[in-house]
Formats: structure tokens, C-alpha cells, sequence
């Protein structure tokens, strides 16, 4: 876990979240020294328990996050102020597979709670801008779908 710490001190950590046992998605914004090499990181990687890369394929966000949160093991949220990116990360998608799977717009977006604590319950609050309001804003319920929801609850 050392040399990773080393090579992303430079970087703002977005979150850090146990998906298994064995690996944990780590959430950057920021620049990536490795190598030698100076980067613009503004995605996920995902780690083992040692914290080597385990997956090959990492993810790109289409914005500059604020925050994210992954819910249901497999749905990582990115709040940019614009807007709110849901990529999809599992099998589904091939080996490592992941994709963009929604892209919400929004003004001034910024997700309600603590961003470390994994939701048990598959539910994430977002407060946004009113659309038509410039003084009003809305609170946005982001949820897993029910089949999402129970292979959640069953452990699938």
C-alpha cells in the first residue's frame, strides 16, 4: 500500500471504498506522478488488499468530481457542479468491464451525507439547483433498481 500512497500523494483522494474483501476502489482528482511521468488523474482505479492496481481498465470521468459514492457494489456516482455521471462496473461489461450508464445535468449538484459511508440501503440524496428557479433548489433521490436492490439484499 506504500508505493501507491507514494505515487498518488499528490493527488486529492475523492473516496476510498471496499467493494470485497480483496479490493477496494480508490476515487482521484487531481495529478498522478508514476514513473517519472505527471499525469492529469481524474478517475478510479481499482486496488487489491496490497494495494496494487487489480483491474486493467480504469475509470475516466466525463467531468471534475467533487465527491462520489458507490452504491450496490458495482454503481460508482461522480457529482461534477454540472452535472452527475453512474457508471456500471462489473462482469456484464466483459473482464473489468465499466461504462457510463447515465449522465444527470444539474446546476450547482452536490450529494447530502457522509461520502465515505456507503449507503446499506442502495439510496443516495443529491441537492441541485431548481431547474426553472434560479433561488429554489430540489433534493434528487438516486436509488438501485429493485433487481439491483434485492441481489443487494440476498448477497447475489
Amino acid at each position: 500500500m506504500q508505493r501507491l500512497a507514494t505515487r498518488l500523494s499528490t493527488t486529492k483522494a475523492l473516496g476510498m471504498y471496499r467493494l470485497s474483501t480483496y479490493e477496494f476502489l480508490l476515487c482521484y482528482d487531481g495529478i498522478f506522478h508514476f514513473n517519472y511521468l505527471c499525469l492529469t488523474l481524474e478517475c478510479a482505479i481499482y486496488v487489491d488488499h496490497h494495494g496494487e492496481i487489480s483491474r486493467s481498465k480504469v475509470i475516466n470521468w466525463n467531468g471534475k468530481p467533487h465527491a462520489t459514492q458507490v452504491i450496490g457494489g458495482k454503481y460508482v456516482i461522480a457529482f461534477d457542479t454540472s452535472f452527475i455521471e453512474i457508471w456500471r462496473c462489473d462482469e456484464r461489461f466483459e473482464e473489468g468491464g465499466m461504462r457510463v450508464v447515465q449522465i444527470i445535468p444539474g446546476r450547482d449538484v452536490r450529494m447530502i451525507g457522509n461520502e465515505q459511508q456507503v449507503p446499506a440501503d442502495g439510496i443516495v440524496y443529491v441537492a441541485m439547483g431548481h431547474p426553472e428557479t434560479l433561488d429554489r433548489d430540489i433534493v434528487v433521490e438516486l436509488a438501485l433498481r429493485n433487481e439491483d436492490r434485492d441481489a443487494m439484499d440476498y448477497g447475489r
